[in-house]
């Protein structure tokens, strides 16, 4: 379980545990403190989302604290960039409140 549970595929699992639900695996796992590696974050499209997130993370900050600090209401803790589109303002802010800066290169 320890092995193969962080990085098996539900069907793998499944092929490892024959006889065993779905359900039935997450809660050995569960119960043996076993956690599953997590996937990046999807940023809809926006590599500067991205850039964005890994930076506060790097400053072990949350998107609710950045979202304090930049006031920018739940713009980085909800995902608003998914519905909303690119807010540059938001953007603009957390790059600010993150020590950043924003540069044009022209080709």
């Amino acid at each position: 379980m320890r092995r193969i549970y962080p990085s098996a595929t539900r069907e793998e699992l499944l092929e490892a545990f024959p006889r065993r639900s779905m359900g039935q695996i997450y809660d050995c796992a569960a119960r043996y403190n076993v956690k599953r590696k997590k996937e990046p974050h999807s940023t809809a499209g926006f590599p500067i989302i991205e850039q964005i997130k890994l930076r506060a993370k790097k400053c072990n900050i949350s998107m609710k604290d950045l979202d304090a600090m930049a006031r920018t209401t739940p713009y980085f803790a909800s995902g608003r960039w998914r519905f909303d589109g690119l807010n540059r303002r938001s953007v603009y802010r957390a790059i600010e409140a993150l020590d950043g800066e924003v540069t044009i290169v022209w080709r």
